[in-house]
């Protein structure tokens, strides 16, 4: 009986997670799997055995219980996010998992004026929930996943290896990965004089990060109606092969739409991962094991480039458009001066 939970449960996840199906589309495959179950099991006189009972309990309903069960799904914190674009990490009373926010924004998106846009629906049951998400996903819980995996841990140990052996020898004629090049040999860490790759025993990762705005709901005549955008980062020290294969790869988040946040209003998206970043560069994360290190290993973490294309480039680094002639302008201006 609980093979047959098992097998059901594998071939929700499969239809979500392998074949693309949406989540409601898994949720209905679910449910229609339990009910095709409850009507073969049914006795003649329409009730079911106490085993058949006890077999239907343990099938999901749904694609995210299903994911839980075989520990599939990733820590996420979901943000309310206000029409400025200003978002707010949820609060959580003592042994409550329902998330709490404030009901208005406190943002201010000019010194002298205060958002206070309502955050909350009101529906009639009570329960209030954001009127917009911004669903971030863990880093360190990423990063977890990552070094669970001892092919993979050892393959991001090796690079910061090789390139304090060769620090001393003459700088390669060709440039074949991002550890060759000049920049992260002379990348200092938070102490002076001081590597950032030269920690020791500890972990060194580095990372590249991209920021890209799309349209989901495809292109027309007029140009594009919607946009979202996604926080992305792929991490240097795997190799070209797997570097960028989508289970190695660190989603951040998704940008909501329906319209591109504006000049420094993207800061508001990447804030919680770089937070996340701020404390690995710093003093480092201790993750209490690892696929090699079962006694556990502190681990540093930093962004080492950014790849984007142009538009998203001026916008992460909250500069004006790329068709902007402001910054010619006000060098001719000081070229008169």
């Amino acid at each position: 009986m609980a093979i047959i939970a098992q097998v059901s449960t594998l071939l929700g996840i499969v239809c979500s997670v392998i074949i693309g199906v949406s989540q409601w589309g898994g949720d209905f495959i679910m449910g229609t799997l339990s009910l095709l179950l409850y009507i073969s099991f049914q006795c003649s006189n329409g009730t079911l055995s106490l085993s058949h009972e006890n077999m239907l309990k343990q099938i999901p309903l749904t694609i995210e219980s299903a994911l839980s069960r075989f520990n599939l799904t990733s820590k996420t914190v979901p943000y309310a996010v206000c029409n400025c674009h200003c978002t707010y990490r949820p609060i959580y009373t003592p042994g409550s998992s329902t998330p709490s926010y404030p009901t208005y924004c406190t943002n201010h998106p000019t010194p002298e004026k205060e958002c206070k846009e309502v955050l909350l629906n009101a529906p009639p049951n009570g329960q209030r929930w954001p009127k917009k998400t911004y669903t971030y996903h863990d880093f360190n819980d990423y990063l977890t996943n990552l070094l669970a995996r001892r092919d993979i841990e050892t393959l991001m140990d090796q690079p910061c290896d090789d390139l304090m052996e060769s620090l001393s020898s003459p700088p390669p004629q060709f440039i074949k990965n991002p550890f060759d090049a000049q920049f992260l040999h002379t990348f200092n860490s938070p102490e002076p004089g001081k590597l950032f790759v030269d920690w020791g025993d500890e972990g060194c990762y580095v990372f590249a990060l991209h920021v890209d705005f799309f349209n989901p709901e495809g292109m027309t005549q007029r140009g594009a109606s919607t946009s979202s955008g996604i926080i992305s980062m792929a991490c240097l020290n795997l190799p070209l092969d797997v570097r960028y294969k989508p289970e190695n790869m660190y989603l951040a988040g998704i940008i909501p739409g329906p319209k591109q946040p504006s000049l420094e209003n993207l800061n508001h998206y990447i804030c919680p991962f770089i937070t996340d970043l701020v404390a690995s560069w710093e003093r480092g994360v201790w993750y209490s094991i690892t696929a090699n290190h079962l006694n556990g290993h502190v681990m540093h973490s930093a962004v080492a480039l950014v790849v984007c294309d142009l538009p998203a480039a001026h916008h992460l680094s909250a500069l004006a458009g790329a068709s902007s002639h402001f910054f010619l302008q006000c060098m001719q201006l000081l070229s008169q001066v």
